[in-house]
């Protein structure tokens, strides 16, 4: 399990609430920022997140495996959220 899985666990949310955000991110990574919001993820756990993402570039894409993301499907999201910028 990777940690930002471990971390993740921490917060009790369903399964299939964190499923919902893995595909919601696959189809639009903004509203997943609003999904965030509804799951009550506190700003604290988000520079957690953002700590391990930015010590370990690749935690980020392991995480999202996990969730069922795929490489193609990562690279999709990844190249979305960075054109938009």
């Amino acid at each position: 399990m990777s940690q930002l899985k471990d971390l993740f666990s921490t917060l009790n949310i369903a399964p299939e609430n964190l499923e919902q955000l893995a595909n919601t991110l696959k189809s639009n990574p903004f509203a997943a920022m609003s999904l965030i919001q509804e799951l009550n993820i506190p700003p604290d756990f988000l520079q957690k997140v953002m700590t391990i993402a930015m010590t370990d570039p690749n935690a980020i894409r392991q995480f999202a495996s996990e969730m069922g993301i795929s490489d193609k499907q990562f690279d999709e999201i990844k190249s979305k959220v960075t054109q938009d910028k």
